[in-house]
């Protein structure tokens, strides 16, 4: 008899501790509002055209990005060198069309493990560290700013691709979705063309070797 009562208190107890974690879920869930697709910087889209300063730092190095005086971009800590516009461009668009599909982590202590500890951050190890990208205007406001971490599913000429992101300063996480492939190296930025010159505009050309005499190669009529 004394052992049926205790059967009875222990398995008493068990429903007692279940249905006191359901209730906990379930005011938790209560008290998290449903998630619905949204920008990830509402308005930043509309004003594309007032971004002139990229900047880009991961735990391995930085890169920054700057307007020219012709509206074109450029690299100012390589002498400004020519930046790639269409790769400008595109990460520009890319950046303002994010859109957040859902929420991940608040914790600080979880960032590393989805890749977005800030690239500066001491107390995480490279391989927890994101990329933060930040754009900002010609005064140097910060008009969005960025750290992306893992991605999940590589965009891909018909459909956008999906990574784990959070905005600088913020400890709430997002899935978020669009074109999530970030150049992160200085040799993917910078333009490759030494001379935009239509060949059929070339009369002739002139070469001076490091040593020996110069020659010079020329057509012998306009139409060769």
């Amino acid at each position: 008899m004394k052992a049926r009562r205790l059967i009875f208190l222990f398995v008493l107890a068990g429903v007692l501790t279940l249905a006191a974690i359901a209730a906990v879920m379930m005011r938790e869930t209560a008290n998290l509002a449903p998630f619905s697709r949204q920008p990830l910087f509402p308005g930043l889209e509309q004003k594309i055209e007032q971004i002139a300063r990229i900047e880009l730092r991961t735990a391995t190095g930085d890169v920054n990005l700057a307007q020219d005086a012709k509206g074109g971009w450029m690299l100012p800590e390589r002498g400004g060198w020519p930046a790639n516009f269409d790769v400008v461009r595109k990460a520009v668009l890319g950046l303002a069309k994010l859109q957040a599909v859902d929420r991940r982590t608040a914790r600080p202590e979880n960032h590393a493990h989805l890749l977005l500890a800030a690239p500066d951050d001491p107390d995480a190890a490279e391989s927890g560290k994101g990329a933060l990208i930040r754009a900002l205007d010609a005064q140097g406001e910060v008009m969005a700013s960025l750290i992306i971490g893992r991605v999940q599913t590589p965009p891909s000429a018909t459909t956008p691709g999906t990574a784990f992101a959070r905005r600088e300063g913020e400890a709430q996480t997002y899935l978020v979705e669009g074109d999530v492939n970030f150049p992160l190296l200085v040799s993917d930025w910078i333009d490759r063309r030494l001379f935009d010159i239509h060949e059929d505009r070339i009369r002739s050309v002139k070469i001076t070797p490091p040593s020996g005499p110069a020659y010079e190669i020329a057509r012998a009529t306009p139409q060769d």
